[in-house]
């Protein structure tokens, strides 16, 4: 199976996320997750897509139909699905998962981005992009420490001031000559965003505060230097 995502939790369990399943790996053994039509306590799905663990120290598995919360003491898991706003299996697929400065866990899914308190999860929709244009799949989000939040769509990069309850555009693909964004990297330490595009050989570096962006040819060995 094919690694899709990787995460460390707080105790120091690595945990593997992959096209067939949850593995966790304690430094001696491993232990396997995967969903069972038959058990409601399994994974929501055995396709994994992101992991997250939130700073209640709860470990959250996003996947291709459903999120999932590990439950470590029964070793089971809660599930939480979000087809219910649209006929469309695909509104359920987790790409990206987050919290803000305020403790509020964001979810990205097909239909939009849903938020909860992980204290006790009753997520609600908050802002759909289905009416858009900026592509069908959120590729990452990230926020910042003072609350700004950003989410890389496939045309555009966007940035909330308002906690997800309405958008405005950072950067759109023009830069990169139309081809679609992929992947999301944030850097903490200095709040740079890092993204790609598809068929692209490029690498971009965002100013969360100036929304300055440089260009990086990962064709070129010198050009990190």
């Amino acid at each position: 199976n094919n690694v899709s995502c990787m995460l460390q939790d707080n105790k120091g369990f690595i945990w593997f996320g992959t096209g067939g399943g949850l593995s966790r790996y304690d430094g001696n053994s491993m232990i396997n997750f995967v969903h069972n039509e038959n058990d409601s306590a399994s994974i929501s799905n055995s396709q994994i897509e992101c992991l997250y663990e939130d700073n209640l120290h709860n470990v959250w598995i996003g996947t291709y139909f459903g999120l999932s919360r590990y439950n470590p003491l029964k070793k089971d898991f809660t599930n939480y699905y979000f087809d219910k706003w649209s006929a469309s299996m695909e509104t359920s697929v987790i790409s990206s998962i987050i919290q803000d400065n305020k403790g509020m866990l964001y979810v990205a899914t097909g239909a939009g981005i849903f938020k909860a308190n992980p204290d006790a999860p009753h997520f609600a929709l908050v802002k759909s992009f289905l009416e858009d244009h900026y592509g069908f799949l959120i590729h990452g989000m990230a926020s910042t420490s003072k609350g700004r939040i950003f989410i890389l769509m496939d045309t555009a990069l966007l940035y909330s001031d308002d906690y997800c309850n309405s958008f405005k555009t950072a950067v759109n693909n023009s830069i990169c000559e139309k081809f679609y964004f992929s992947e999301l990297y944030y850097d903490k330490s200095d709040e740079h965003l890092w993204f790609g595009a598809y068929a692209h050989s490029v690498a971009y570096e965002f100013d969360t505060h100036t929304f300055d962006t440089k260009k990086y040819s990962l064709e070129s060995p010198s050009a990190f230097q």
